[in-house]
C-alpha cells in the first residue's frame, strides 16, 4: 500500500522542521502563527470575541495575535522534539 500525497508532504515537513536549529523552529513557528492570524478570519474573530467576553476592553487584538504566534511556535517545537525529547539533549528527561 502506498502513502497518500498528503502524508508524504506532512512527513517531509516534519523532517525539515527537525533539521532546523531550535531558534529557527521558534522563528518559523511564530511566523506561521502570525500568518494564521491574518489569514484565518473565522478563528481570529472567535478569539477576539472570547477575549472581549473574558477581559472586557483590554487590548484583545494584541493578545489574540500573540496567542496565535505562541501556538505556532509551540506546535513546531513539539514537532521538532519528536517522539523522544532526549534526542534534543533535554537533561530533564
Amino acid at each position: 500500500m502506498s502513502a497518500s500525497p498528503g502524508s508524504v508532504l506532512i512527513e517531509a515537513a516534519v523532517r525539515l522542521v527537525q533539521l532546523l536549529p531550535r531558534r529557527g523552529v521558534e522563528a518559523l513557528g511564530s511566523f506561521l502563527g502570525a500568518a494564521a492570524w491574518r489569514l484565518d478570519v473565522r478563528h481570529r474573530r472567535l478569539v477576539l470575541r472570547n477575549l472581549r467576553l473574558a477581559l472586557g476592553d483590554a487590548p484583545q487584538k494584541d493578545m489574540g495575535r500573540e496567542s496565535f504566534r505562541r501556538l505556532g511556535r509551540n506546535l513546531l517545537l513539539a514537532v521538532w522534539l519528536g517522539e523522544d525529547p532526549r534526542v534534543r539533549g533535554d537533561p530533564g528527561m
